[in-house]
């Protein structure tokens, strides 16, 4: 009997190590499996270390249990590892933990995963698997965690994920799933805390059943195409620290319910149809600390209650219908506020002098309002200021000051880097000190675009070394362009067009080595254009029309292969068109309109293979309209009126298939007008004043005539054939 019992109990203990020896033999099969489709290991880790030679649970990446040698954790997180996800990785029925995070795996997330009953964390964010969502992990009963934010997941998220009961975090963002959200969504859901299912294309309407979810801490809907408005159950959710719905397709009001979420730290509807009146309950979120109710149709009053939440430091209402003024109280209990952002709404008044008291502004963005009067003179008590928008406004000028005082109190501001009072009434002069202090360092932006500056620019502007755009058109600036300007090295664009302007353009201007733009256009400039700019490889766009520029364009302005615009219309240039015109394949437009050029067209102009416009009217130029233009296969705009052309219309441009202007009239052409391609939706008002053009009578012109000798051997040949 003994012997019996003894021989039982050794054949079981021989059993279960069989058995535990197979099983982890699965587990090693499994990851080998897993690293097997492993195509990229930048730094060899799985390659080196998860060999046979050693036990599995000793390798990188891997956790084994206490117990007995199974894996219940496998985290290759972050390490560059490209391939697919083996589909083996189900094998692992003991795994409670798989993170392949930031790397680059692609393909699809394998079903099999659904088998591993024991797995409570998944973590897939940041890789590129597609296809869809595996419906099997709705079989996942104590998942916990579900991440795959930052991946191209598509179709609809499986019903049976809502359905997890034990699920905390559910995280989906930026993907391509599309569908909507089950009406029972938090029914099942008890201990979720998280969910995050932002930069999809999930529509319908937001469930009430959200305010279920009573622990939910965390709500980012943002940027989905949801619609109906947002429901009032949210305000059930008094767990909630963070809740963003901005960008999408939100209707209705704000719901007063909201603020019943006392925890609430940040709040987001930008971007979407939200109308009414602001609720003054929002001012009862005491721990709120970012607010962006941005693009919306909101109005009214800014509620009062708003300036007692003492922790808020972002404020955005950017471009609704908001009405009213700003309380001079404003800084009472917005002491913490960092940005705020009213621009674009109805707001009116006077700014008040008390805002320059909240210290740790960095933004103040008041522009496109109707705020009147003066700039506060003490705004450089703002000393952590980075932006400062007060455009489009009907601000003022102190008339007992020449200068814009309210620069000056700014050049102390070291972190200001940008500037934009653009479009108001200043009537005052730039102060040569505005050019000095710590903004001189600082300050990259200057928009003062029609703002009614007058004067003279200050010599002291080339003091301001870190700018990068300074846009001062449509203002009364005189006098002439500071050799000191090209001291900016930085300069990327500059604007000061529509001015009164005169001398010629310094050439200092040729050490801006990083310009992109520059437009001295309707100013009263003149002598020659400076060939040395043709040697700024960033410069990309030229406006320099509605000047008094003489003499002939040098041949050196244009070796910039990748001039893309040039608008030189209406100045006093002459003398002919060089060749060298054609150096720069990459030119878009190309306006030399109202000049003095003479001779051919140069027939190099074909190389602008992406030219769409080219206005060459009210010139001296004659000449044949060069054959090479039907090269210019991108052409949509082409002008040459009021010139001296002589010669045929060249039928080969109606090749143009994307040409939709086209003018040649006051010329001396002739010949027929072609009448195919982009020619058949022209009108008479494209060759008009040429005496000598015939062709279809939609033109105006007399019809072409034809040759008898032609018609006589073309009879001939037809009897001839007939005779055969």
């Amino acid at each position: 009997m003994a012997k019996n019992v003894i021989s039982a109990m050794l054949y079981v203990v021989i059993f279960i190590v069989a058995f535990l020896n197979s099983s982890t033999g699965d587990d090693e099969s499994a990851l080998l499996a897993f690293k097997s489709q492993i195509t990229y290991d930048p730094n060899k880790i799985l390659s080196r270390n998860w060999s046979q030679g050693t036990s599995f649970c000793s390798w990188i990446g891997i956790t084994c249990g206490r117990k007995h040698q199974r894996v219940i954790g496998i985290n290759v997180s972050h390490m560059g590892l490209q391939g697919s996800i083996a589909k083996e990785i189900g094998k692992l029925s003991f795994l409670k933990s798989l993170d392949v995070s930031n790397n680059s795996f692609h393909d699809s997330i394998p079903g099999e995963i659904g088998n591993i009953h024991r797995l409570r964390t998944i973590k897939m964010q940041y890789n590129e698997l597609n296809g869809q969502i595996p419906t099997s992990f709705g079989f996942l009963k104590i998942l916990q965690k579900l991440n795959l934010y930052g991946n191209f997941l598509d179709g609809t998220i499986p019903n049976g994920v809502f359905n997890l009961s034990s699920l905390v975090e559910i995280d989906l963002g930026n993907n391509r799933l599309s569908g909507s959200l089950p009406m029972d969504i938090c029914n099942n859901l008890p201990k979720l805390e998280t969910l995050r299912i932002p930069l999809n294309k999930i529509g319908g309407t937001i469930p009430p059943s959200l305010g279920r979810c009573t622990n939910l801490k965390l709500l980012y809907l943002m940027k989905n195409n949801f619609t109906g408005s947002i429901p009032n159950a949210i305000g059930n959710l008094s767990s909630l620290v963070r809740l963003n719905m901005g960008y999408n397709g939100l209707t209705g009001t704000i719901p007063i319910s909201i603020g019943n979420l006392w925890k609430l730290e940040s709040f987001g509807v930008a971007s979407n149809s939200i109308q009414g009146h602001i609720p003054s309950e929002l001012g009862h979120l005491s721990n709120l600390k970012w607010l962006d109710l941005c693009f919306n149709k909101l109005e009214g009053e800014i509620p009062e209650s708003f300036f007692n939440l003492t922790k808020l430091r972002l404020f955005s209402l950017v471009y609704n219908g908001i009405s009213g003024s700003l309380p001079s109280s404003i800084v009472d209990g917005l002491v913490d506020l960092e940005s705020i952002s009213l621009a674009g709404n109805n707001l009116s008044g006077e700014i008040p002098s008390s805002i320059s008291n909240i210290s740790k502004l960095t933004l103040l963005e008041l522009g496109n309002n109707s705020f009147s009067g003066h700039v506060p003179m003490n705004l450089g008590n703002l000393q952590n200021l980075r932006m400062l928008g007060l455009g489009g406004n009907q601000l003022t000028n102190d008339p007992s000051m020449l200068e814009l005082g309210f620069l000056n109190s700014l050049r102390n501001c070291r972190h200001l880097e940008k500037i934009v009072i653009q479009f108001n009434s200043f009537d005052g002069t730039l102060p040569k000190s505005f050019s000095s202090g710590n903004l001189s360092a600082s300050l990259e932006n200057f928009d003062a675009y029609s703002s009614g500056i007058k004067g003279m620019i200050p010599n002291e502007i080339g003091n301001l070394s870190n700018l990068i755009s300074l846009v001062m058109g449509g203002n009364d600036l005189r006098g002439t362009l500071p050799e000191t300007l090209g001291q900016l090295k930085k300069m990327q664009s500059l604007v000061i067009d529509n001015n009164k302007l005169e001398g010629s353009i310094p050439v200092s201007f040729c050490n801006f080595v990083n310009l992109y733009k520059i437009n001295l256009g309707e100013n009263k400039l003149s002598q020659q254009i400076p060939g040395c700019l043709g040697n700024l490889t960033s410069l990309r766009n030229i406006y320099l029309y509605d000047n008094a520029f003489t003499s002939t364009l040098p041949s050196a302005f244009w070796n910039n292969k990748d001039l893309a615009i040039v608008y030189l219309s209406y100045n006093l240039l002459n003398g002919s068109l060089p060749l060298e015109i054609g150096s720069a394949t990459g030119m878009r437009t190309l306006s030399l309109m109202g000049n003095q050029f003479s001779g051919d067209i140069p027939s190099s102009i074909w190389r602008h293979q992406n030219l769409e416009y080219l206005i060459l009217s009210e010139n001296k130029l004659h000449g044949h309209i060069p054959e090479t233009f039907a090269n210019l296969t991108a052409l949509q705009y082409l002008d040459l009126s009021q010139n001296n052309l002589s010669g045929v219309i060249p039928k080969s441009l109606e090749k143009l298939q994307n040409l939709v202007y086209f003018n040649v009239s006051f010329n001396e052409l002739g010949g027929e007008i072609p009448n195919g391609g982009c020619f058949k939706h022209l009108t008479a008002d494209s060759f008009k004043g040429n005496g000598e053009l015939c062709g279809e009578s939609q033109f105006n012109v007399m019809p072409c005539k034809v040759n008898k000798s032609s018609k006589t051997r073309v009879l001939n040949k037809f009897y001839h054939q007939l005779a055969w």
